[in-house]
């Protein structure tokens, strides 16, 4: 491996303690589980091997997001339900900080927010940012609202939300849900498995970005800043022919996809080990709006910094540009 400046990794999970009984089947979980429980040894060998300074933590998907409200053994009306998906967001919040103190100088935190409930979800990132010294929040995909359809957070009741993340200068980072929105299309022979991080994590994630920018959030909020992991969900990718067929649409107050990535929008590498992918990102975005991120335990991190090694130099990549990369916006966005 190169000797480049180490990393600050933002896309790392873990499973907190209570989180275990809302943890639905799925293979990738049967694979890492033992990691994910991993607090300290394992998990600080492994960020070493891989030249990884500081790992910003977050509850494994679904998140509280898995709390589904229309589960009725969580309650007999949507009150109790949400009120369980805010309790649920604390709980787990105090356990990740409690894992972040057991090494303050080699890990971070991204808060879970209770979605169901836009004030709560407002009031828990402030208590996390300002109590806790957590970095920033990580939500996983759409909720499920009380009629079992997913909530793309465009409803103005956000608005608090985003107001606190501007208010706090601190990012949201949306990642996908391992229970993925029914689909027809992955009741197709053999298409089950694109449900989750082959296709459908990042298809869905790109529409919650689609719909919050056509939605005018990032018009009413230009100072919210969003993560997305995985090269940008597909979004740096498809933005010119988004914006271009709006217009052709008719609808060019619409076709803001490419502003909005460019002034809104933060993307990592997190999963993605590909160079003319990781070189189409930063034509689009430049390289202060790509961060590292590992996936850990999902992905190997020590493959990711090596990949990411040849990539810089085969794109050309001026050391400061580097720097910035592996650690130097992590800081800046974060207030690492």
């Amino acid at each position: 491996m190169k000797d480049e400046p180490d990393v600050i990794a933002i896309e790392e999970h873990v499973i907190v303690p209570d989180q275990q009984d809302y943890l639905g089947p799925s293979y990738a979980l049967d694979q890492k589980r033992d990691l994910l429980l991993d607090y300290g040894q394992q998990r600080i060998a492994d960020m070493d091997a891989a030249g990884i300074d500081i790992a910003v933590l977050s509850a494994f998907s679904d998140g509280v997001q898995g709390i589904d409200m229309t589960d009725s053994s969580l309650g007999d009306d949507e009150h109790s339900r949400v009120q369980t998906q805010i309790d649920f967001a604390a709980k787990w919040n105090d356990q990740l900080n409690e894992i972040v103190d057991s090494a303050p100088t080699r890990y971070r935190g991204f808060a879970a927010l209770p979605m169901a409930a836009p004030k709560a979800a407002a009031a828990e990132f402030r208590r996390c940012i300002t109590e806790l010294g957590f970095v920033g929040a990580l939500i996983n995909g759409a909720d499920t609202a009380d009629d079992g359809t997913p909530n793309f957070y465009v409803d103005r009741s956000y608005d608090v939300l985003w107001q606190t993340c501007v208010d706090l200068d601190r990012p949201i980072y949306i990642h996908p849900r391992m229970k993925a929105t029914p689909d027809p299309f992955y009741e197709v022979n053999n298409c089950e498995v694109l449900r989750t991080s082959p296709w459908g994590f990042h298809e869905n994630i790109a529409r919650i970005g689609m719909a919050l920018t056509v939605n005018g959030v990032f018009s009413r909020f230009p100072d919210l800043k969003i993560i997305l992991g995985h090269m940008g969900e597909l979004l740096p990718f498809w933005a010119w022919r988004i914006d271009h067929r709006l217009r052709m649409e008719g609808r060019p107050e619409l076709a803001m996809m490419q502003d909005v990535l460019a002034q809104n929008f933060y993307v990592t590498i997190s999963g993605f080990n590909s160079t003319p992918a990781f070189r189409h990102v930063i034509d689009v975005m430049g390289t202060d709006r790509v961060l590292c991120a590992s996936d850990y335990p999902m992905e190997d991190p020590v493959a990711m910094n090596e990949w990411l090694s040849q990539a810089t130099e085969a794109v050309k990549l001026s050391p400061a540009q580097v720097e910035s990369i592996r650690t130097g916006n992590a800081e800046a966005l974060l207030g690492i």
